[in-house]
């Protein structure tokens, strides 16, 4: 120890008292520069948190809330970019309560009003779904009464033409046998394409509207082949998510006609209808009856469409609104599978007395025993797409349901 103080140089007092100073200025700079880092540190941080509050209000802006039906718990449907096109994805909400600043911040109360009006209502606020549902069918139901054919179109139309004193030909008329003739056909058309039950009705309901709008003039019946492809097409545009071609429906016509030509009577078939398409149908209202029973055992429902696609072979039931006719379609089907208390709940979802409704199911009740038991082998014939498609298992073998033998007088009562 002795050695290693010999080894230092000796230190007087006043270069100690400037050694001392110098180390004292040197520990105030440094002091000086770890509170300007740390500082700096601390800014940046905060401008970091500031920032990412920043983007997050701004994604917020573009959240919208939904909630989920499984667990009851708020989701937030953030789209990329705050613009749509992308996959939302689904956040889970915290679970506590955000926290608010202390003491609480006094709002003006227009302001805690306006907020109020822009929150979304909850779920529990915006009734029973019963209530919507009876909305969308009365809706439909005024649509239906607005866009619906003339159930006699046929008698008006030969009646029209003796009026002018040149009564068709009897290689010119239309028949309701030539009616049922195309929409026998259709229906080949619609299964060769695998077109949904809804896009059938539709092209059937427009072929009607057609004809209907078209009186007293009359359609030839050479261009009523064209007149039930333009139909298809149309309907297929607008129900099916890839719907069939020009081309394709040209060639299953056996190219009677050319795309060119095909392409015309659309433009004239949208003409004539004005460019009202969606038209409810049968189908419509039976997916909202079903909804209102909440849903349907699958004979009953395959059943019901099968005799709503045999109603449309049938001139006769135009004199039946839609609304009516699947209302009576499903009372039909679920009497038929032993359920005569879902038969009157139906038709109390529908908006139809039982009495109302007593002719519509009285002539389907017709329909289904001649489709059973056809009376010749035409009709035979023409039944055969309906027979051949609903007696598979996937629509429960509903062709192969035996019929009732009628109906009991005091249930309509």
């Amino acid at each position: 120890m002795e050695a290693r103080f010999a080894a230092c140089p000796a230190v007087g007092p006043a270069a100690a008292l400037k050694a001392a100073a110098i180390e004292a200025h040197r520990l105030q700079i440094s002091s000086a520069s770890d509170v300007s880092c740390s500082t700096q540190a601390c800014c940046d941080v905060t401008g970091a948190r500031d920032q990412q509050g920043a983007s997050r209000q701004d994604g917020a802006r573009h959240a919208s809330m939904c909630m989920d039906s499984t667990h009851n718990s708020p989701l937030l449907c953030i789209e990329p970019d705050g613009v749509g096109g992308g996959c939302s994805l689904p956040v889970a909400a915290p679970a506590g309560p955000a926290q608010q600043p202390y003491p609480p911040k006094q709002q003006h109360p227009q302001q805690q009003h306006q907020q109020q009006q822009q929150q979304p209502a909850p779920c529990s606020a915006l009734g029973p779904p019963s209530l919507d549902l009876d909305a969308m069918i009365r809706s439909q139901r005024a649509r239906e009464a607005a866009l619906r054919p003339d159930p006699r179109y046929l008698e008006a139309q030969a009646a029209a033409a003796a009026a002018a004193g040149a009564p068709p030909s009897a290689l010119d008329a239309l028949t309701p046998q030539m009616r049922m003739i195309v929409a026998s056909w259709m229906v080949e058309v619609a299964d060769e394409f695998s077109l949904q039950p809804e896009t059938l009705h539709l092209a059937v309901a427009l072929l009607d509207r057609f004809l209907s709008a078209t009186v007293p003039q009359g359609v030839p019946r050479g261009v009523l082949q064209m007149v039930a492809v333009a139909c298809i097409m149309v309907a297929g545009k607008h129900l099916e998510v890839s719907h069939p071609s020009v081309e394709q429906l040209v060639a299953i016509a056996a190219n009677c006609f050319t795309a060119q030509d095909l392409l015309r009577m659309e433009r004239v078939l949208l003409d004539a209808l004005d460019f009202g398409v969606a038209a409810p149908t049968g189908f419509t209202f039976l997916h909202l009856y079903a909804q209102g029973l909440r849903g349907l055992a699958p004979p009953v429902a395959a059943l019901a469409v099968y005799l709503l696609d045999v109603a449309l072979l049938d001139y006769s039931l135009l004199e039946f609104p839609p609304s009516l006719l699947a209302a009576a379609a499903l009372a039909l089907s679920m009497r038929t599978h032993g359920d005569g208390a879902g038969a009157a709940r139906a038709l109390a979802i529908a908006g139809y007395a039982p009495r109302d409704a007593a002719r519509a199911t009285g002539c389907l009740l017709s329909l289904h025993q001649n489709a059973a038991w056809p009376a010749s082998e035409a009709v035979r014939d023409l039944l055969a797409p309906l027979a051949a498609k609903y007696s598979q298992a996937a629509w429960c073998c509903a062709a192969l349901c035996q019929p009732l033998p009628g109906l009991d007088a005091g249930w309509f009562a």
